[in-house]
């Protein structure tokens, strides 16, 4: 029996506020985990830059993990 495993994102990458909201962490747990690198970030162009987070590769991780297969697919929108 195989089904269909779809899952919503918003946007391919978020600020830590938004990870933090859609996650139900805080804003300071999401910063120290960019600081251990357990996120995947995008580079800043400059030194003022707003960091973004990659939450696509992020919640493939996850869910690959959490299911231990990858037969899922991710909608962004």
């Amino acid at each position: 029996m195989t089904t269909q495993i779809s899952i919503r994102i918003p946007r391919e990458s978020v600020t830590p506020k938004e990870f933090a909201a859609l996650e139900d962490v805080k804003v300071c747990t999401v910063y120290s985990w960019c600081a251990k690198g357990l996120l995947p970030i995008k580079t800043k162009k400059n030194a003022h830059g707003r960091t973004r987070i990659h939450y696509l590769q992020y919640k493939q991780k996850t869910v690959s993990e959490a299911l231990g297969h990858s037969r899922f697919e991710i909608i962004i929108g």
